[in-house]
């Protein structure tokens, strides 16, 4: 019975909401405590601080049976005043997903564009908006034999949340963070192919909206003369 109930199918949707929590770690990620950016010419009226940004991060999660693994590359930029910043990303992704009798591969693209804003030198804002696409290819071990099928979804994803650098001394920052995130992803149904118990799955939308709540601590350290990191 349980061959005939596709539980890794389950995890396309999961998937592609993740989005919403991986966008949300990454931006959340970035220290208010860096003071070490480039700074625009006098003509320069809005932007003040430049900033380009890349990076790579994996997350594996279990949800009902499933087995997710994404592998998220990232490259961002992000400019704007000692008040407001504007910034723009593009996130690529590859991952899998698994269960005792399917399995399947996943790969798409995403962009965001969010803001952040400084309602105290120590306490900030920050919201973000973005649309993304994924593609999969999946399996299943049926009673005769093993079936195959590829679908897609696209959908958005908004965050919500702040910031307070609580503690910043001898290069050492820790900056609480809440949050609030929400996705809406449509999946397309599709049809199985290869065995004679093939399934036909409708299409359908779902949602989720989430919290988050947490800490980032950071350590400055001189890579050369005049030059700091944050880690």
């Amino acid at each position: 019975m349980n061959r005939l109930v596709p539980e890794h199918y389950s995890g396309i949707s999961d998937y592609a909401l993740l989005t919403n929590k991986t966008v949300s770690d990454i931006l959340f990620s970035r220290p208010l405590s860096n003071t070490s950016q480039t700074k625009g010419t006098s003509s320069d009226k809005f932007i003040a601080n430049k900033d380009v940004y890349t990076g790579y991060v994996h997350n594996q999660y279990g949800f009902g049976g499933n087995t997710l693994n994404r592998n998220d590359f990232y490259l961002g930029a992000e400019a704007g005043s000692n008040k407001v910043s504007l910034g723009a990303m593009v996130l690529g992704s590859t991952g899998s997903m698994n269960s005792t009798y399917g399995n399947g591969s996943v790969d798409g693209v995403g962009g965001t564009v969010y803001a952040r804003g400084a309602l105290t030198p120590d306490f900030r804002v920050m919201s973000s908006v973005g649309y993304s696409n994924y593609n999969y290819n999946l399996n299943r071990s049926a009673m005769t034999g093993t079936t195959t099928a590829t679908t897609s979804s696209d959908g958005i994803n908004a965050d919500l949340g702040m910031t307070y650098l609580a503690f910043n001394q001898n290069g050492y920052s820790v900056q609480p963070r809440i949050g609030v995130g929400y996705g809406d992803f449509r999946v397309n149904g599709f049809q199985e192919n290869g065995a004679i118990q093939k399934l036909a799955i409708a299409g359908h939308n779902a949602s989720r909206l989430s919290g988050q709540a947490g800490a980032i601590m950071t350590k400055d350290f001189e890579v050369a003369r005049g030059v700091k990191k944050s880690v």
